[in-house]
């Protein structure tokens, strides 16, 4: 009878347990790469007051969010900077729909001083750049875009030694500002937001190498509804001005 009676505890609790881990949240995370932080969190803002929910920004590298998502992090949607990560997640089933492109980065050259040139990659190769800032390419898609850039201009075997990896786009930009390097690659979008927007000197990568930038909804119970109406409303004519006010593209 005791052994029957403590099972019956034991099973309770678990059930309870269990019920308790499955119970939605009253807010949406969303999980997005260190170049969309600004675009996302005017897109998170506006989409929380208007539906009165709040919405939280979880900014990192799309390798290491991507990685989280799979080992079970509670994020609702995945705004990565490029479609390969969010291709793996649904591969993965981890997601509730097929990775959409929801717009284009644009990678760019940057810099903070003023008696540097850049208007031709053959002005990397100057002496008065010392180091020259990317992405790690191993998670961040700008710093494999900046790579084969650099490769396919038949510039990078010159100029490799002078490379410094930051672990995501914000790290370069940090790298930057504080003129810790004379040069970087970092978002058109970063350079954008209202706190950047004209600081600096800054040349466009050509259109070849654009950042296909993807979407996806992470597969949960959390409020199902409320997560297609986000990715409803970044898709909407004004999220799409959102977004080019912010320097991406639209196609």
């Amino acid at each position: 009878m005791i052994k029957k009676i403590t099972l019956f505890i034991v099973l309770s609790v678990f059930a309870f347990s269990t019920c308790k881990s499955s119970k939605t949240s009253d807010k949406l995370t969303i999980a997005t790469a260190a170049s969309t932080q600004f675009a996302l969190k005017k897109l998170a803002a506006n989409f929380s007051k208007k539906h009165n929910i709040p919405v939280d920004v979880i900014l990192g590298s799309s390798g290491k969010l991507t990685t989280q998502i799979i080992n079970g992090a509670p994020y609702d949607l995945f705004f990565s900077s490029d479609m390969y990560y969010p291709r793996i997640l649904f591969s993965k089933e981890k997601t509730e729909n097929r990775p959409i492109t929801y717009a284009y980065g644009t990678p760019i050259i940057w810099t903070m001083k003023n008696d540097i040139v850049i208007d031709s990659l053959f002005k990397l190769k100057d002496p008065k750049i010392k180091h020259l800032a990317i992405a790690n390419p191993k998670n961040a898609p700008y710093g494999r875009k900046a790579v084969r850039y650099l490769k396919q201009k038949k510039v990078y075997e010159d100029i490799k030694h002078k490379l410094v990896y930051g672990e995501s786009i914000s790290q370069v930009n940090e790298y930057i500002l504080n003129k810790t390097v004379e040069v970087g690659v970092t978002a058109k979008s970063i350079v954008f937001s209202p706190k950047l927007k004209g600081t600096g000197f800054l040349k466009e990568l050509d259109k070849e190498y654009w950042v296909k930038q993807g979407a996806v909804i992470i597969k949960n119970k959390n409020l199902p509804e409320m997560k297609k109406q986000f990715l409803e409303y970044v898709l909407s004519d004004e999220g799409k001005e959102i977004l080019v006010n912010y320097g991406y593209s639209i196609i």
